[in-house]
């Protein structure tokens, strides 16, 4: 090529990736208006939804901050073709993190040996700046989770690991969706 196709390209290439954005966001959220109408009589249709439209919603707001403010060495064009090849991905992760009760993989190994042990032991979950004791008890046919606050234990049992247990506490009880995993404590074996 020519300096002079050379110079044009450099100066049309980020309005076509502007436009191919633009094209991808109108997309997205005709799929996502398609989605709520036809999850309108479902429930679990409905949470999903929301959860995605959250999920979607911040990740909006996160790519705005990084285009008004770019990281140093980045242009509006690379945060926009970022966004444009990865927004399912990140939208997706998001949205799964809204709806189960996150933990670092330390916690999930130490969730993973103590169920093993089969020996009772605590777990503190946070959400919202409220922090809530449950005392989970591994046995062979499941795990039953009692919080401080309930007198009758949840039976989960399909529990068999850290990650099972998390996942069946958050759609058992719907309140520690989005939650935090704070500590677990081995109880005392007297």
């Amino acid at each position: 090529m020519t300096p002079e196709e050379t110079e044009l390209l450099a100066l049309i290439e980020p309005m076509r990736q502007q436009q191919r954005y633009r094209r991808q966001k109108a997309r997205a959220d005709r799929i996502i208006w398609e989605k709520e109408i036809l999850a309108l009589g479902s429930p679990e249709g409905i949470m999903r939804t929301k959860k995605r439209d959250l999920a979607e919603q911040g990740i909006a707001q996160l790519e705005r901050e990084f285009t008004t403010n770019p990281p140093l060495g980045l242009s509006q064009a690379d945060i926009a073709s970022f966004f444009e090849r990865e927004r399912s991905t990140i939208v997706e992760a998001l949205r799964v993190t809204l709806g189960q009760i996150n933990a670092t993989l330390p916690q999930v190994f130490q969730l993973d040996a103590l169920i093993e042990d089969g020996m009772p032991f605590d777990i503190t979950i946070e959400k919202s700046g409220t922090k809530t004791l449950y005392t989970v008890f591994p046995d062979v046919d499941g795990i039953e989770v009692q919080s401080q606050h309930a007198p009758i234990p949840i039976k989960l049992d399909e529990a068999i690991d850290g990650p099972s247990l998390l996942k069946l506490m958050a759609h058992e009880m719907p309140e520690l969706k989005a939650s935090q995993l704070v500590s677990i404590e081995e109880m005392d074996q007297e």
